[in-house]
């Protein structure tokens, strides 16, 4: 056992280390190009705002939301997938009930966030498809009234982050698309990069909210360590 134990500690800090490396990287490769983000591109505009499951907000969006919310005119708030089977705990816990669990999470995130127009699309974790969903009544009106969407960045390959983006890069225009980093980094020439300040009082508040994702301790701490300053969203050919 304790032969075990220690070799659990050098992986989990391996690991630490490599996603401090990787994060370290991109912070100052992106610090070196990125603008500060003119507010007043979103002022008197509508914007929508996809997760595609709890806790994704944490690492960059809600930073942006606090920046520009003094001047839009109203932000919504789409969810995708409840991400059931990361949840930690009891074993005898049925999807439904960890899905209960999760929502009942975010939506106490989405009350620090202020948000008041919030759907969530009950999609299963791990997509392997993009989805129809986004024919539903409700969710086109969400997307046509919306100036400004905010996807999760392409090059994340977490298959419900993919195929949420793809999804909604099938009927957004990609004029209105800013993307924003959750567990990848955008760093590609052909982006507009800007950057807004972290928040780090509303990172921890939308942290307590989150007590069934102990296993995304390390993903927060190490986000944390690094992007405590700034964090950065992006625009493809944006002028």
């Amino acid at each position: 056992m304790f032969i075990k134990a220690i070799i659990i500690k050098i992986a989990i800090t391996t690991k630490m280390l490599r996603m401090l490396v990787y994060y370290y990287f991109k912070y100052y490769n992106l610090l070196l190009r990125a603008d500060v983000l003119p507010t007043e591109l979103f002022k008197q505009k509508n914007i929508l705002i996809v997760t595609a499951h709890p806790d994704d907000e944490l690492f960059c969006i809600a930073h942006v939301l606090d920046k520009i919310a003094p001047v839009v005119k109203e932000t919504a708030w789409v969810n995708t997938t409840l991400g059931q089977n990361s949840i930690v705990g009891d074993k005898s816990y049925s999807c439904l009930d960890a899905g209960k669990i999760r929502n009942d999470e975010f939506v106490s995130a989405m009350r620090r966030l202020s948000i008041s127009t919030y759907l969530h699309l009950e999609l299963p974790s791990y997509l392997n498809r993009p989805f129809s969903h986004i024919h539903t009544d409700e969710l086109k009106a969400l997307v046509e009234k919306s100036d400004f969407v905010f996807l999760i960045n392409r090059d994340d390959l977490h298959p419900d982050h993919y195929f949420t983006t793809l999804t909604f890069e099938g009927i957004v225009p990609s004029k209105k698309i800013f993307y924003y980093n959750v567990q990848k980094i955008q760093t590609s020439r052909k982006y507009k990069h800007y950057r807004v300040d972290f928040n780090q009082s509303l990172f921890d508040d939308l942290v307590t909210n989150y007590q069934s994702q102990s296993h995304m301790d390390l993903s927060f701490s190490c986000y944390n360590k690094v992007f405590y300053k700034q964090v950065f969203i992006s625009h493809e050919n944006f002028n």
